[in-house]
């Protein structure tokens, strides 16, 4: 559950039965600065502060850890490790937990979403050792690495830090904030140690189980769910929630470890998941499948009737959770040397291991374990030099350290980093195929004692609204067709609910020398994946222009283009039953906006809402290009196009 700071209390002039003089008159919308500059002096005034003299902490502690030690002048304030946080009626501080690197600035946490903020009032600090003495929003933006996006159709601002060692990227998103410079955001620095990040309870109100009523202001719900062999499974129980205001609140699933690409989308079409609605009684049931031990969890919204989630704001986020991060759940078991076999209470197997220059060397092992429960047990990996966030990607990156997973061999063996003597070890997990080990719990600590910092596949997704790429695989029928009249037809079927035509034809706007695949994309019905060829490709994208609004035409899901070569591929937007456009005017439609970040190295084209509240996007992977002047891109009218088998073009 996310402490929320207390709130001061000097609604009058009284003070222990004692009116104050004229100088100590408060007035409640000034206990902000009051407290943290003046309460000393009121104490001291009146014969209060304890009596030793010591320093008085300006502001309640909000999180579970506020950063230096106990009595020191670090400010307190909401600290953000990953997870949906809700923003109070009083001024409040969100602290993120970063590196000063250079000119880079690296965040430590998880990525995080903050609703309800309020430039006018609350403030983002990052603390951090070496933290500059000045700094502010214009700092932010200049650093190295750090990128902000701004988007009116999901209505947030989202602040990309600088890439960690693995290039990896956290991020903050201000839901209901539009300011892509940060003009209007206070941004602070200062000087301090990172709190260990799953030491805090994640944002938001906490669900665990019962009824919950929503408040006046944006609430964030967080409810903790855990990923078995790719589905989502409860760790919280059944809970209901009264007042969910569609158009301000979020609901969080927040996992130790998120399978890449998994999004609202995914989660009503997920194994075990099913989401039923009731309009006589007037709810919407998110039901997840029965765990290992028979226990299963839902979440009931009372007041909103809607079968496929789409005017609910939900997120997918990793960050710490209570069964992944909790040692004290389960039995500690030292490894060695020895092969051992896991029993049927829960475990933590601790593999002892060195960390020295952003990589793992074992000190245990070679070790195998058979009987490994992947809902139940974990993987703890001690080493006493292991720095705060240091997560699952950070050691899958890792130099040395390689994971291979065999279905023959029916296991999972991790290989450590060789040691300084050039030695090797592993680890072993007999009986489960996780080749990203996004299935298994692994905790990454310095000490067996208290909190751990746990290990997670960072999510992408980031937005309040937003979801991010999805990994489906596509299915796709293509054809080549000359003039000669001679064909050959190919397939490859990926098990995928959608489809795509590729054909070969000249494009009728380029040279006749160059003949290109021309891919007309379907309608999506979920978030779907086009895979580029060899050859030069032609990608057909349509849209409708009304005017005033560009939606799209493909459906309100993510359709991404892998494979995309920028030296031969181009896009075709088809504006159907418009005219053909430029590059400018097209980005100059109404709804029509340009995102993306070099983190992802991935370009964004997103569409206006339509009548239905969704809207369409286009993303290409594997570059980034904010203005649209390296891809090559068209925008023709419909009647200047053949249309393919597809059935497209209406």
């Amino acid at each position: 559950m996310k402490l929320l700071p207390e709130q001061n209390s000097f609604e009058t002039n009284d003070f222990n039965g004692k009116k104050l003089p004229p100088i100590f008159t408060v007035k409640k919308k000034d206990t902000g600065i009051f407290s943290a500059v003046t309460l000393s002096l009121i104490l001291a005034a009146c014969g209060g502060g304890g009596g030793g003299g010591g320093a008085v902490s300006p502001t309640p502690d909000s999180g579970s850890g506020s950063g230096s030690d106990s009595g020191s002048s670090a400010t307190a304030g909401i600290e953000l490790d990953g997870g949906s946080y809700a923003a109070t009626a009083e001024a409040d501080t969100f602290i993120v937990d970063v590196s000063f690197d250079g000119t880079s600035i690296v965040s430590l946490d998880n990525d995080s979403i903050i609703t309800g903020f309020d430039p006018e009032n609350d403030t983002i600090l990052l603390r951090g050792t070496g933290a500059p003495s000045s700094f502010d929003a214009t700092a932010l933006t200049g650093s190295t690495g750090v990128e902000v996006s701004q988007s009116t159709i999901n209505n947030n601002t989202i602040i990309y830090f600088s890439p960690n060692s693995s290039n990896a990227s956290s991020s903050i998103t201000l839901a209901g904030i539009l300011d892509g410079d940060l003009s209007s955001i206070s941004v602070s620095a200062e000087e301090g140690s990172a709190n260990d990040s799953s030491a805090s309870t994640s944002g938001g109100t906490d669900l665990s189980s019962g009824t919950v009523s929503a408040t006046d202001s944006a609430d964030a719900f967080v409810y903790e769910i855990k990923f078995i062999n790719g589905a989502p499974v409860a760790i919280d129980g059944e809970v209901v929630i009264d007042g969910f205001d569609a158009s301000s609140d979020t609901l969080t699933l927040q996992a130790a470890s998120v399978p890449s690409g998994f999004t609202k989308t995914s989660l009503a079409s997920a194994e075990g998941v099913d989401v039923t609605t009731n309009t006589i009684d007037n709810y919407t049931l998110i039901s997840f499948a029965p765990d290992s031990s028979g226990a299963s969890g839902s979440i009931k919204i009372n007041g909103i009737v809607d079968a496929d989630l789409s005017s609910l704001n939900i997120n997918i986020l990793s960050g710490s959770v209570s069964s992944s991060s909790d040692l004290g759940s389960g039995s500690n078991i030292e490894l060695g040397t020895t092969d051992l076999t896991a029993q049927s209470d829960a475990e933590n197997f601790v593999f002892d291991a060195s960390y020295a220059s952003d990589t793992i060397s074992g000190d245990d092992g070679p070790v195998t374990i058979s009987g490994f429960d992947q809902t139940n047990d974990k993987i703890v990996i001690l080493a006493s030099a292991m720095p705060v966030g240091y997560d699952l990607d950070d050691f899958k990156s890792a130099a040395g350290v390689d994971i291979q997973a065999s279905t023959i061999d029916n296991n999972t063996v991790i290989y450590f980093a060789p040691d300084a003597n050039g030695n090797s070890t592993s680890l072993t997990l007999d009986g489960i195929v996780d080749s990203d080990l996004s299935n298994t719990n692994l905790v990454f600590t310095s000490s067996l004692e208290g909190a751990t910092s746990s290990g997670t596949a960072t999510s992408t997704d980031t937005g309040a609204s937003s979801e991010s790429t999805t990994t489906s695989d596509t299915s796709s029928d293509t054809s080549s067709d000359t003039s000669s009249d001679t064909s050959s037809d190919t397939s490859s079927d990926t098990s995928s609910d959608t489809s795509s035509d590729t054909s070969s034809d000249a494009s009728s706007s380029d040279s006749a020398a160059v003949t290109y695949n021309v891919v007309d994309i379907a309608s999506a019905t979920q978030d779907t994946d086009v895979t580029g060829t060899e050859g030069a490709d032609e990608f057909r994208y349509e849209f409708a222009d009304s005017g005033t609004s560009a939606t799209s035409s493909e459906g309100n899901f993510i359709v991404t283009i892998t494979d995309f070569d920028s030296s031969q591929d181009k896009i075709v937007f088809v504006n159907v039953g418009g005219d053909n456009l430029t590059v400018d005017e097209f980005k100059g439609l109404g709804g029509v906006e340009i995102s993306g970040n070099s983190f992802d190295n991935q370009t964004r084209i997103l569409f206006d809402k339509d009548s239905s509240g969704g809207s369409g996007e286009l993303a290409i992977n594997g570059i980034y290009d904010s203005d649209l002047s390296t891809i090559t891109i068209e925008i023709l009218s419909d009647t200047n196009l053949t249309a393919s088998s597809s059935g497209d073009f209406g």
